[in-house]
Protein backbone atom coordinates (compact mmCIF):
# COMPACT_ATOMS: atom_id res chain seq x y z
CA UNK A 1 0.00 0.00 0.00
CA UNK A 2 1.34 3.44 -0.93
CA UNK A 3 0.87 6.26 1.57
CA UNK A 4 -0.76 9.37 0.18
CA UNK A 5 1.42 12.45 0.55
CA UNK A 6 -0.31 15.58 1.73
CA UNK A 7 0.30 18.78 -0.22
CA UNK A 8 -0.86 20.86 2.72
CA UNK A 9 2.06 22.49 4.55
CA UNK A 10 2.28 22.45 8.33
CA UNK A 11 1.20 25.56 10.18
CA UNK A 12 3.03 26.65 13.34
CA UNK A 13 1.56 28.55 16.29
CA UNK A 14 3.77 30.50 18.65
CA UNK A 15 3.91 29.65 22.35
CA UNK A 16 2.16 32.05 24.73
CA UNK A 17 3.81 32.64 28.11
CA UNK A 18 0.98 34.38 29.93
CA UNK A 19 2.47 37.86 29.88
CA UNK A 20 0.37 40.99 30.25
CA UNK A 21 0.46 41.99 26.58
CA UNK A 22 -3.22 41.78 25.59
CA UNK A 23 -2.53 42.13 21.88
CA UNK A 24 -0.17 39.14 22.02
CA UNK A 25 -2.82 37.12 23.86
CA UNK A 26 -5.49 37.98 21.29
CA UNK A 27 -3.09 37.20 18.42
CA UNK A 28 -2.30 33.83 20.02
CA UNK A 29 -5.97 32.89 20.47
CA UNK A 30 -6.70 33.97 16.89
CA UNK A 31 -3.71 31.97 15.60
CA UNK A 32 -4.91 28.92 17.53
CA UNK A 33 -8.40 29.21 16.00
CA UNK A 34 -6.91 29.49 12.51
CA UNK A 35 -4.67 26.49 13.19
CA UNK A 36 -7.64 24.42 14.35
CA UNK A 37 -9.55 25.29 11.17
CA UNK A 38 -6.55 24.70 8.91
CA UNK A 39 -5.58 21.38 10.47
CA UNK A 40 -9.22 20.37 11.08
CA UNK A 41 -8.54 19.67 14.76
CA UNK A 42 -11.47 18.04 16.54
CA UNK A 43 -12.83 19.51 19.76
CA UNK A 44 -11.43 16.68 21.88
CA UNK A 45 -7.86 17.70 20.94
CA UNK A 46 -8.14 21.50 21.03
CA UNK A 47 -7.67 21.94 24.79
CA UNK A 48 -4.65 19.63 24.75
CA UNK A 49 -3.12 21.59 21.89
CA UNK A 50 -3.75 24.87 23.72
CA UNK A 51 -1.91 23.44 26.72
CA UNK A 52 1.17 22.38 24.74
CA UNK A 53 1.38 25.89 23.23
CA UNK A 54 1.55 27.48 26.72
CA UNK A 55 4.63 28.21 28.75
CA UNK A 56 5.61 29.87 32.00
CA UNK A 57 2.95 31.73 33.99
CA UNK A 58 0.11 30.56 31.83
CA UNK A 59 1.02 26.89 32.24
CA UNK A 60 1.26 27.23 36.01
CA UNK A 61 -2.06 29.05 36.13
CA UNK A 62 -3.82 26.49 33.92
CA UNK A 63 -2.53 23.55 35.95
CA UNK A 64 -3.89 25.25 39.08
CA UNK A 65 -7.30 25.81 37.44
CA UNK A 66 -7.54 22.11 36.65
CA UNK A 67 -6.35 21.06 40.15
CA UNK A 68 -8.93 23.34 41.81
CA UNK A 69 -11.68 21.85 39.63
CA UNK A 70 -10.62 18.34 40.63
CA UNK A 71 -10.66 19.27 44.34
CA UNK A 72 -14.22 20.56 43.93
CA UNK A 73 -15.27 17.29 42.29
CA UNK A 74 -15.61 18.88 38.86
CA UNK A 75 -14.22 17.38 35.68
CA UNK A 76 -11.34 18.93 33.76
CA UNK A 77 -12.20 21.56 31.17
CA UNK A 78 -12.26 19.78 27.83
CA UNK A 79 -14.03 22.35 25.63
CA UNK A 80 -11.78 24.96 24.05
CA UNK A 81 -14.37 27.76 24.19
CA UNK A 82 -14.61 27.38 27.98
CA UNK A 83 -10.84 27.37 28.19
CA UNK A 84 -10.57 30.57 26.13
CA UNK A 85 -13.10 32.30 28.41
CA UNK A 86 -11.01 31.32 31.45
CA UNK A 87 -7.81 32.55 29.76
CA UNK A 88 -9.37 35.88 28.81
CA UNK A 89 -10.81 36.35 32.31
CA UNK A 90 -7.36 35.79 33.80
CA UNK A 91 -5.02 37.54 31.36
CA UNK A 92 -7.13 40.36 29.88
CA UNK A 93 -7.82 43.57 31.77
CA UNK A 94 -11.48 43.81 32.77
CA UNK A 95 -11.91 47.07 30.84
CA UNK A 96 -10.16 45.87 27.66
CA UNK A 97 -13.26 45.79 25.46
CA UNK A 98 -14.41 49.18 26.74
CA UNK A 99 -11.00 50.68 25.94
CA UNK A 100 -11.04 49.20 22.42
CA UNK A 101 -14.54 50.60 21.89
CA UNK A 102 -13.40 54.05 23.06
CA UNK A 103 -10.42 53.93 20.69
CA UNK A 104 -12.75 53.02 17.84
CA UNK A 105 -15.07 55.91 18.70
CA UNK A 106 -12.13 58.34 18.74
CA UNK A 107 -10.83 57.40 15.29
CA UNK A 108 -10.93 60.33 12.91
CA UNK A 109 -10.27 60.41 9.20
CA UNK A 110 -7.60 62.87 8.16
CA UNK A 111 -8.74 65.85 6.17
CA UNK A 112 -7.43 66.01 2.59
CA UNK A 113 -7.69 69.79 2.28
Amino acid sequence: MIAKMSTKSKMEVFIYEGNLNVDELMDWIDAMDKYFDYEEVNEANKVNFFVIRMKGNQTLWWDEVQVKRKRKGKSKIRISDRMVVKIKNKFMPKDYQLNIFKQLQNLRQKSTI
